[in-house]
């Protein structure tokens, strides 16, 4: 974000995107989404909820929307549920 000039917490899904994209170079989509996407997604929640930090968007979620590299992650993130279901 710092080369982008802008914030972290101040994300825009095509800077989530972006990121996203760079890190799936080399990387599968379900690594990304364990090692790296749960956290950025936490952290939006996490300022959704407190009110000393008031972010009524979450750029991630937004970006699974509108994104496709966004929605790999997610869709891995999915499959991954789906997987853990077939146990339970």
């Amino acid at each position: 974000m710092a080369a982008r000039d802008r914030h972290h917490a101040l994300a825009t899904p095509a800077d989530v995107n972006t990121w996203c994209e760079d890190l799936l170079e080399g990387r599968s989509a379900k690594t990304v989404y364990r090692e790296y996407w749960v956290r950025v997604e936490h952290f939006y929640s996490w300022l959704q909820s407190h009110t000393d930090y008031p972010h009524v968007y979450h750029p991630p979620l937004m970006a699974v929307v509108e994104c496709d590299a966004s929605r790999r992650i997610w869709d891995a993130k999915l499959s991954g549920k789906a997987e853990a279901r077939k146990y339970d």
